[in-house]
């Protein structure tokens, strides 16, 4: 009996095994005709043995379904490499001499011609099957990837060429240098710590003398040897008027001005009255789609045109507004003829003859369901910072027509303004408050005018220290 040959055992396929470049259409010609021998091949066995046909038919299967999917895996690979090799030698021959394509050159076509394989398995498998098939065809195995070279930057020439130059790193700087950029930080920081000393140190001593003078005038003021300064806000307004608006403009600014003055006129609406309107520093922040009508007053005549013009400039197309030349504490008319729903004054305390009758005036023109918003300075939480302005309170008024020491809390309460929220800013001396007013039965309307509560303002008791001055005897 002949001694049977072991089979060897099969090898499985490799991953990537040779591919011949040939058209997709001959492979399938062979499997054509392989499929069409088969019934050739089964008729020259003995049909007496059952078991070994059916044994034979399972190999059969077995083998036929390992060509197939064989044949199902490598048959799009290698479509992919035939017309990758068909897309690079055409971009080869039109590329420029000494030029290469790369991947990222290929564009990919809309339609593939593939002709067994299913739509459904050409869409998923296009992407991650077409990048490693198209970079083992121009990358072999082995061989380095070719990198895109790098243009070298331009260097501007050398101003001294026979100078040799570390190019790899600057070199590092010598204790001279470092001693010498230090020294130069220190002049710089003790120039600043030297102007900020002397400044100090002038502010002191302008504060002293201001004080003594201050102290003086009082002793004076007491035993009627002279009269307090009168100082007119009218006259210094109608002077200042044209530089009033580039004179506090930088420091409105560096205060954070602008923002308390949006924020007070921030939800107006209705009829609105706005006291000591001055060049109308308000005017950018108005809302005039929800106002249905502005006025506007200001005891100096100069200031209030100068509102005017602005306002006109900014809403051309806006009719319902009036200005008034006039003092606050008068009757002011409005034009529904019951009153106004808003009623703010921004910095108008400070220059009025009788802030408190201000007051009570704005409170009578305001609607009872109306607000009052004020923006006012005044005397500060500190009584250092109080002392500062008691002491240069008559050259501020005398500059500006403003007296800014003036107690804002305590001419709320002499007023009887019913204050619904108060803040402070700026070390206390900025005062923004928002007041409704008492109902009429509340109101104390024949009350007399009162005074200002702050001895440095004299223009509202000079008829007063005049019948005083009169009856005492002037000492020598």
């Amino acid at each position: 009996m002949a001694k049977q040959k072991p089979k060897k055992p099969r090898q499985p396929p490799t991953t990537r095994p040779h591919i011949p470049q040939r058209p997709p259409t001959e492979q399938h010609d062979r499997l054509r005709d392989r499929e069409q021998s088969k019934p050739a091949r089964f008729s020259s066995f003995d049909d007496g043995s059952e078991d070994a046909m059916r044994r034979l038919q399972r190999k059969l299967a077995a083998e036929e379904a390992t060509k197939a999917k064989l044949a199902e895996r490598l048959s799009f690979p290698r479509l992919l490499t035939w017309w990758a090799s068909k897309a690079i030698a055409a971009r080869k021959a039109k590329a420029p001499a000494g030029m290469s394509p790369s991947y990222p050159d290929i564009k990919i076509p809309k339609e593939w011609p593939s002709l067994h394989l299913p739509a459904g398995e050409l869409e998923r498998e296009k992407g991650p099957r077409l990048s490693r098939t198209l970079y083992w065809w121009l990358y072999p195995p082995g061989e380095p990837v070719p990198q895109k070279p790098q243009p070298t930057p331009l260097r501007p020439p050398q101003k001294y060429p026979n100078m040799g130059l570390d190019t790899d790193r600057p070199p590092a700087p010598t204790l001279a240098q470092k001693a010498k950029r230090a020294r130069g930080w220190y002049w710089i920081a003790g120039i600043g710590v030297y102007a900020m000393s002397s400044y100090g140190v002038y502010l002191y001593l302008q504060y002293n003398k201001a004080a003594r003078i201050q102290a003086d005038n009082e002793r004076e003021y007491a035993l009627g040897l002279k009269r307090r300064p009168v100082v007119d806000t009218h006259a210094v307004y109608e002077n200042i008027s044209e530089k009033y608006d580039s004179s506090v403009r930088f420091s409105e600014w560096c205060l954070g001005m602008p923002l308390l003055r949006r924020w007070m006129l921030w939800g107006l609406q209705g009829d609105v009255l706005e006291v000591s309107a001055g060049t109308g520093r308000n005017n950018p922040y108005y809302n005039v789609d929800s106002c249905s009508s502005i006025t506007m007053v200001d005891n100096s005549s100069n200031m209030l045109e100068i509102a005017k013009n602005e306002f006109e400039r900014r809403y051309p197309y806006y009719g319902r507004i009036s200005f008034l030349a006039q003092d606050a504490s008068k009757p002011i008319s409005s034009p529904s003829g019951e009153g106004f729903d808003r009623v703010i004054q921004t910095m108008g305390l400070c220059s009025q003859e009788s802030p408190v009758d201000t007051l009570r005036n704005l409170e009578r023109q305001c609607k009872p369901e109306g607000r009052i918003l004020l923006l006012e300075h005044g005397r500060s939480h500190y009584n250092w910072l109080n002392r500062i302005l008691d002491a240069y309170v008559l050259d501020h008024a005398r500059n500006w027509g403003c007296f800014w020491n003036r107690d804002i809390g305590k001419l709320l309460e002499e007023s009887g303004l019913v204050v619904t929220s108060i803040s402070r800013f700026h070390l206390g001396t900025t005062w923004l408050i928002e007041a409704s007013p008492r109902a009429r039965e509340m109101r104390d309307e024949t009350a007399e005018p009162s005074s200002v509560a702050v001895p440095q303002d004299c223009a509202e008791r000079k008829k007063k220290e005049g019948s005083e001055m009169d009856s005492a005897p002037l000492l020598r």
